[in-house]
């Protein structure tokens, strides 16, 4: 999200767990209108939709009879030559599944959907695959495993072998984490404390950032540390690049500190005349 960011902030006992999330434009992320304390994301990027999620009477069909199942296991139409299918979807998932079926399945192939294309798509029709409207609910013949689906507008399909889900999935941000307290640690000593002084005390608006000289001299110890021990790891996986990785210790950091005054200075002359 580029103009905004999303505040998560849960509350949970032994009886729930639950999240709470709200759009705050960006100048005003900082804090929310009522106090209320929250997790802060700065920003998602994107998430996966491979979560399958089914209502409780197809997952009943699909668990225990095989008699549904999902796009994300579709591998062809084996196993449904002379089947009456019913295909759930108008996506890219149903078209496709929809139009492996027609060769082999019983026709015509019934497809559920919420709406037609939308216009401007090309398409073309064909007289193998039969739309039809949402469906309402589902009943099973125990006795012959056969699905009869009830739609919105009233009609009734029987006899159906499979039905074949090509929506229904679920957003997965895997990536994503609850922070309890105390997890979160500055990345560099020092720098949490110097940091909420300076806000503190207002400076944040109108001073200029420390110079690179002053923000090195305050983090060289974190930053070689840090990098000594990245060192000391990498050589240990790779042994070959022991004499090619810089050594971050206590000598080799005074040479870099005592770097001649030549170095440093920059000498500027006066300007060619035209």
């Amino acid at each position: 999200m580029t103009t905004s960011e999303v505040l998560l902030s849960h509350t949970s006992n032994q009886a729930k767990f639950d999240w709470d999330m709200k759009l705050f434009p960006w100048k005003n992320c900082l804090t929310t209108q009522n106090g209320t304390s929250n997790s802060r994301i700065g920003r998602i990027a994107g998430t996966e939709y491979k979560e399958m999620k089914f209502g409780m009477q197809l997952s009943l069909l699909w668990g225990e009879k095989g008699l549904a199942r999902h796009a994300k296991s579709w591998r062809g139409p084996v196993g449904l030559a002379g089947k009456r299918a019913l295909v759930i979807g108008n996506a890219n998932s149903s078209n496709d599944i929809a139009a492996h079926l027609t060769p082999v399945a019983q026709r015509p192939v019934y497809r559920s959907v919420q709406h037609t294309a939308f216009p401007g798509f090309s398409s073309l029709p064909d007289e193998h695959i039969e739309d039809v409207a949402p469906v309402q609910s589902y009943d099973l013949d125990t006795m012959t495993n056969k699905i009869t689906a009830h739609l919105e507008n009233g009609t009734i399909i029987e006899d159906i072998d499979q039905v074949i889900v090509g929506n229904e999935y679920r957003p997965y941000p895997s990536f994503i984490h609850v922070c309890t307290e105390g997890q979160l640690r500055p990345l560099i000593k020092g720098w949490k404390e110097w940091a909420e002084n300076w806000v503190r005390a207002g400076e944040h608006d109108n001073r200029a950032m420390p110079s690179s000289i002053l923000q090195f001299s305050i983090l060289a110890a974190s930053k070689e540390e840090h990098a000594g021990g990245f060192r000391e790891e990498a050589v240990k996986a790779h042994l070959e690049w022991g004499g090619t990785y810089v050594e971050w210790i206590e000598e080799k950091g005074l040479e870099r500190e005592d770097v001649p005054d030549e170095v440093c200075s920059i000498e500027v002359g006066e300007e060619e005349q035209d």
